[in-house]
C-alpha cells in the first residue's frame, strides 16, 4: 500500500502567547478531515499540537 500523507496542525504554541490556530472546534475539524481524505486523497495523518484535549477528541 502507497502512503499519502499530510500534517494536521490543531493548534500548536510556538512562542508565548501565540497559538497558531486560536479558533478551532470539532465541526471544522470533522470538515477538513473530511477535505483531507475526499479532495487531497490522503490515506494518513499527523496529527501533532499543544492541547492534548484537541488531538484526543473522539466523534462518535
Amino acid at each position: 500500500m502507497k502512503y499519502k500523507g499530510i500534517s494536521y496542525d490543531t493548534g500548536t504554541n510556538y512562542a508565548p502567547g501565540y497559538l497558531s490556530r486560536p479558533i478551532w472546534g470539532e465541526e471544522q475539524m470533522l470538515r477538513e478531515v473530511k477535505l483531507i481524505v475526499n479532495e487531497l486523497h490522503c490515506n494518513s495523518m499527523q496529527i501533532y499540537g499543544s492541547d492534548i484535549q484537541r488531538i484526543v477528541l473522539r466523534h462518535s
